[in-house]
């Protein structure tokens, strides 16, 4: 959800089509055109979370790792890669 957007999302539900009833192939007729139709559903949003507590080291980062931070975050990985 956007910033300040509010707490009311809409969300459409699209409804099934009803089944075939005209067989294709040589019979030469078409079937009966549907419209499709959807549900529309406001819905209340409800926002939690939680802290995580890590309480041990990290190694050294995999040169992998720092590569994928290095196209985000430039010199700072650099510095990281050279370390």
């Amino acid at each position: 959800m956007p910033a300040n957007g509010g707490t009311t999302m809409r969300f459409m539900r699209p409804r099934a089509l009803q089944p075939p009833t005209v067989q294709l192939g040589n019979s030469g007729l078409d079937p009966a055109a549907q419209v499709p139709q959807r549900d529309i559903i406001d819905a209340a949003m409800a926002f939690f979370g939680t802290g995580c507590i890590i309480d041990f080291v990290m190694g050294k980062p995999s040169l992998i790792d720092l590569e994928a931070y290095s196209e985000s975050h430039g010199d700072k990985a650099q510095a990281l890669l050279a370390a």
